[in-house]
């Protein structure tokens, strides 16, 4: 009888070989999955934090620069769509806007710093 081992090139040992390339690639794309639902799950905004904010939103816009009130809209919407009629406008968010907005006010990286210190505000990201 001839070799059946898994490196012997017997079709038995070219299936298995096959069949274990298929499992390296699904486990792969499990992962990258599992990445990608991690990434979501973190730019997830929390109900009570977005009242809270909202709550404070007016006082704040009222004293920010145009170009200050740029930089917060682009860094919050992703998009506006308007419908046909002009009757309907549709605002998409960046998924991750409120969260970096946040963390640059934490760090004291926000427009309103740099103006309150002399500086330039810092450019746009687009």
């Amino acid at each position: 009888m001839g070799d059946t081992g898994p490196d012997s090139g017997t079709p038995i040992a070219d299936q298995l070989a096959e069949v274990q390339e298929r499992l390296r690639a699904a486990e792969a794309a499990l992962a990258e999955a599992e990445r990608n639902l991690e990434a979501v799950r973190d730019t997830r905004v929390d109900e009570s934090d977005l009242v809270a904010a909202l709550a404070a939103f007016d006082p704040v816009w009222d004293e920010l620069f145009p170009r200050e009130k740029e930089r917060f809209v682009k860094l919050l919407l992703e998009s506006i769509e308007i419908g046909a009629a002009a009757e309907e406008m549709r605002l998409n968010f960046r998924p991750s806007g409120i969260r970096t907005l946040a963390a640059e006010v934490a760090a004291g990286e926000s427009d309103l710093d740099a103006d309150a210190e002399g500086g330039e505000p810092l450019s746009a990201e687009g």
